[in-house]
């Protein structure tokens, strides 16, 4: 009876009373070695064209057999690696150089990019390769990210929310009883009041509305004279902590005319 082969891995399956006194043989070479091989196999292919077309001779070592495989090499344009259409789980290095894509792919199919530098999941599903990495999380989180140094690198909310106090907590000019809010340094402001004060907005955006965020600290033990033009939910300006912050909103106009007032009292 004749051998045949599987129709993922492509081991052999001998046929009954094939191969008398060398079937052990026969299932060393060509089946547990290639199991072998396709759980922990680890192929490096140098890219050399546009399209790779890679080994994958049923019941011999072959590229396509492999678990892991690494592409290295210098592209000279956007390139494919085309492997068998069969069931297969893979995890890919493209470890290759110059500004081209690199995709894995079945024969006439669409496939999936790897980009360089990354090592990613994917499978065969007999027609063409899938990216496997899309999952829930669930109620899971990712821990223990460090700071970010570029900028495709995760980063914790924390790190967000003081990366945007840095890019937009402005300068606010005390100059006797005058605070001045320069919106050309940014757009929130921190102050805590020591005496009676008249704020003031300086340099709003020319062409768009600009929101000044004053955030105070025991201002209602002051008398705290707004903008002139500012108009209040009510028209009734906020009564600030005494012993507390508070933040208060102002947003000017395009036109420049008017400054509309809000507040937040007792913010923690």
């Amino acid at each position: 009876m004749t051998s045949t082969y599987t129709s993922r891995l492509g081991l052999v399956k001998q046929g009954t009373g094939d191969n008398t006194d060398t079937w052990g043989t026969q299932l060393n070479q060509y089946a547990i070695d290639l199991i072998d091989e396709a759980i922990s196999g680890v192929e490096s292919i140098a890219i050399a064209s546009t399209t790779t077309t890679l080994t994958s001779t049923d019941g011999a070592s072959n590229q396509a057999r492999n678990a892991i495989l690494k592409f290295t090499g210098t592209l000279s344009g956007d390139s494919a690696v085309v492997v068998p259409a069969r069931e297969k789980l893979y995890l890919i290095s493209n470890s290759t150089s110059g500004s081209f894509t690199l995709t894995i792919k079945v024969t006439g199919q669409t496939g999936v990019v790897i980009p360089q530098g990354m090592v990613m999941l994917v499978y065969c599903d007999g027609t063409d390769v899938r990216d496997a990495r899309t999952f829930d999380m669930g109620s899971n989180r990712i821990q223990h990210v460090g700071t970010p140094t570029v900028s495709t690198d995760a980063a914790t909310k924390a790190y967000a929310d003081s990366l945007d106090r840095t890019l937009y907590v402005g300068t606010a000019t005390s100059a006797g009883s005058t605070l001045t809010l320069d919106y050309s340094t940014g757009s929130i402001f921190e102050h805590t009041f020591t005496g009676a004060t008249t704020v003031t907005l300086s340099n709003p955006a020319a062409s768009s509305e600009s929101i000044f965020v004053l955030r105070t600290t025991n201002a209602g033990l002051y008398v705290i004279t707004h903008p002139a033009d500012t108009v209040w939910p009510n028209g009734v300006p906020p009564t600030l902590s005494t012993a507390g912050v508070d933040e208060i909103y102002y947003r000017r106009n395009v036109a420049g005319d008017k400054v509309y007032g809000a507040y937040r009292i007792g913010f923690a």
